[in-house]
C-alpha cells in the first residue's frame, strides 16, 4: 500500500500519526492534524451544523435537540460546534440536556429520543449528526404518537440515498462527496509525486448544501413571510 485515504473514520489523531510514519495519509472529515505526512480535508461539519440549526431557528424553533454521533468523533464535535454557534448568534442559551450522544446508527437515534421523552425534555426540533440517527429519531417520535413535522421538525446530515424516499422525506445537509473524492485523489497523487492534470483539481470551497424536504414544518416561516 502506497497511501491511505481515511473517510469519516473513528481513528484517533495518535493512530493516524502512527500510520503516517509509514505512508502518506489523507483524511476527509473533522481531523485537523499538523503532520508533514498527513493532509486533512475538511468536510465542513461546522458549517453544516450551523446551517442545519439556523434553518430550524428560521422556522421559529428555539428548543432544538442535537443528536450527536460518537462523542470523540471529529464530525460529531464539529457539528456540535456549529449547533452551538447558531444558537449563540440567535441569542439562545446552550442547554446540555438537549444534546444526546449516539453511535451514528438508527438504533442510537431511536434510543436518544426515547431517553429525551422519558426525561421530559421539551423540544420542537431535532438536528441529528447523520441521516441514520434522524431515521431512528423519527421512528421513536412516531412510536410516541408525535407527528413529524407538525409537532417536531427533524434535520439530518449526509443526504443518505434513503433520505429522499423516507417518510417523511428527510431535510438534510448534502456534502459534495464527488468533489471530496477527487480532491483526495489529487492529494494522494501529489504526495506520491505523480502528475495530475489540471482538470481534475477541485476546490474545498464546495460546502455542504441544505436540502429541504418534508421533515421540517415550513408553516412558521410562511406565516412570518405573510406578516412581513
Amino acid at each position: 500500500m502506497d497511501a491511505l485515504v481515511v473517510i469519516g473514520s473513528s481513528l484517533t489523531a495518535p493512530q493516524l500519526i502512527d500510520i503516517a510514519l509509514q505512508l502518506p495519509v489523507i483524511t476527509i472529515g473533522g481531523h485537523d492534524i499538523k503532520h508533514p505526512n498527513i493532509d486533512c480535508i475538511s468536510n465542513s461539519g461546522l458549517v453544516g451544523g450551523y446551517m442545519a440549526t439556523n434553518h430550524l431557528l428560521r422556522l421559529g424553533h428555539t428548543d432544538i435537540v442535537y443528536l450527536s454521533g460518537l462523542v470523540f468523533h471529529p464530525d460529531s464535535q464539529q457539528r456540535l460546534l456549529g449547533y452551538k454557534q447558531a444558537l449563540d448568534k440567535a441569542g439562545i442559551d446552550y442547554c446540555p440536556e438537549r444534546v444526546v450522544n449516539g453511535k451514528f446508527d438508527v438504533a442510537s437515534g431511536r434510543d436518544a429520543v426515547r431517553k429525551l421523552l422519558c426525561q421530559g425534555v421539551q423540544f420542537t426540533a431535532i438536528f441529528a449528526a447523520n441521516d441514520q440517527m434522524a431515521f431512528g429519531a423519527i421512528s421513536a417520535l412516531k412510536e410516541a404518537g408525535i407527528q413529524v413535522p407538525h409537532q417536531v421538525s427533524v434535520v439530518g446530515f449526509d443526504d443518505h440515498e434513503v433520505s429522499a424516499v423516507f417518510t417523511p422525506a428527510l431535510t438534510t445537509l448534502r456534502q459534495p462527496s464527488l468533489q471530496f473524492g477527487r480532491l483526495a485523489a489529487t492529494r494522494v497523487a501529489s504526495a506520491l509525486g505523480l502528475f495530475v492534470e489540471e482538470e481534475y483539481q477541485t476546490s474545498e470551497d464546495d460546502f455542504v448544501r441544505l436540502i429541504i424536504r418534508d421533515s421540517c414544518d415550513e408553516n412558521n416561516k410562511i406565516k412570518d413571510e405573510k406578516k412581513g
